[in-house]
């Protein structure tokens, strides 16, 4: 089996994730095990499984993908929407990892290729491969990076689609120019990410950047950690952090790391207690395992 995290870039859109959620209902045999929705970052993630050892298993999971993201585009216009956590597109991010003893790498990097095979013929979306799914392995954020995913449209604020939409370099699928009100789709595999968020207490964005910055791999800070500092509401800023091996740097270490940090910036009046945007890789399993038809 496998596990496939869809990031899409509404949460205030209820019309359109009940579309989303109805296209996947028509999939049984790719059940959807959980969604997180945030308002703040107007952005949605949604978990779902299915089996991904054969081509016909492979094809029922990107036909179940494909329906979903169909619903996205129809009901979201990337142009109208605006939130404070960066996007490239309507869907903007699938993650594929394998899930349980029996799944290989191999085997959702083929199930992510043929994902992005399907998006990119049947919908036109413009759709890059990363980690496992990219034969040169290339990192998530590299690619996002040389897209302008970290480039706001004001501080803080992501609101519409770039008007250039002819893309600067190619992607693996799909044509090389797209729809303002659609954008673009990445899509890989990789080993299992925790999504670890940690307000803090501060309307200071430029102290929360620094803490980010030192708290990453990238920074000089703790190893397998990836961070950004996100406006969160009112005079709330959070370090959004992928974790990309929990059992290297658990969500506790992370915590403890910015708290030491934040004693040294004086605009942050207090950190909160972390939190996990998805469950566990173990819970996932079992919820699967008791979803899927035999």
């Amino acid at each position: 089996m496998a596990c496939c995290k869809m990031y899409v870039s509404t949460s205030s859109n209820r019309q359109a994730m009940e579309n989303i959620e109805q296209a996947m209902r028509g999939h049984p045999q790719v059940p959807l095990l959980h969604t997180f929705r945030d308002e703040h970052y107007d952005r949605v993630g949604y978990t779902l499984a299915g089996k991904c050892g054969s081509t016909a298993s492979r094809e029922n999971f990107a036909d179940a993908i494909v329906d979903m993201i169909r619903a996205a585009i129809l009901n979201i216009d990337l142009q109208k929407q605006s939130g404070s956590h960066p996007r490239l597109g309507v869907v903007d991010n699938l993650c594929f990892h394998p899930l349980g003893k029996e799944a290989s790498m191999d085997q959702a990097a083929e199930l992510a290729r043929s994902c992005a095979r399907s998006i990119g013929a049947k919908l036109q979306v413009p759709t890059f491969l990363y980690g496992a799914a990219s034969y040169e392995n290339v990192p998530l954020d590299a690619i996002r990076r040389s897209l302008g995913y970290f480039k706001p449209a004001k501080p803080g604020i992501w609101q519409g689609s770039s008007n250039n939409t002819r893309l600067s370099q190619p992607p693996q699928f799909g044509p090389a120019h797209f729809p303002a009100s659609t954008g673009i789709i990445t899509a890989g595999a990789c080993p299992w990410i925790a999504n670890y968020n940690i307000p803090l207490q501060t309307g200071d964005l430029q102290a929360a950047r620094r803490i980010a910055r030192s708290v990453s791999q990238r920074g000089g800070g703790l190893a397998h950690v990836q961070a950004m500092a996100l406006a969160h509401g009112v005079d709330s800023i959070e370090i959004a952090c992928n974790l990309l091996d929990v059992h290297e740097t658990s969500p506790s270490s992370v915590q403890s790391f910015v708290e030491l940090l934040a004693r040294d910036e004086p605009s942050v009046e207090r950190v909160c207690l972390g939190y996990l945007t998805n469950l566990q890789e173990e819970s996932i399993l079992e919820l699967a395992m008791e979803k899927m038809e035999p």
